[in-house]
């Protein structure tokens, strides 16, 4: 899957991103001018300065109305517009945190083919997200 699609893309600077909203792939056509603030990216922040992060960020504030619409979200969100795939957050942290039930869910997601995907979330706690079907991701060091 690429989200960039380098056939929608001109000598203008014009991009088509497909991203994946309410269930319906959209294919947004983006130009890439992009905010600056302080003589650097104001959103996104990738490393060696790429720029398939900010085309990604640009279409999805095109797609939700504005960079201020995309401030703040969820892991699970950004991997269903990018994967077209329903996401289920699991907590594991907290009050009600039972390791054993968790480990239990997790396994049974990977066995009906979830891809598992995990963050930290305020340094200390993790979450980890399932993707239902075959994940379309690919991952850039």
């Amino acid at each position: 899957m690429h989200w960039i699609d380098g056939a929608n893309c001109s000598g203008t600077g014009a991009y088509g991103v497909k991203l994946c909203k309410d269930g319906m792939w959209k294919c947004i056509v983006i130009d890439d001018c992009f905010p600056i603030s302080s003589g650097h990216m104001a959103f996104s922040k990738a490393r060696r300065g790429q720029l398939w992060v900010a085309l990604i960020e640009k279409a999805m504030a095109k797609l939700h109305g504005s960079f201020a619409a995309i401030e703040s979200g969820s892991m699970s969100e950004g991997l269903a517009l990018l994967t077209g795939w329903p996401c289920v957050t699991h907590a594991l942290s907290g009050d009600d945190f039972d390791a054993d039930l968790v480990w239990m869910v997790l396994l049974s997601e990977v066995r009906k083919g979830a891809s598992i995907w995990s963050r930290l979330c305020g340094g200390a706690a993790l979450s980890i997200v399932c993707t239902h079907g075959p994940c379309h991701t690919r991952t850039e060091d």
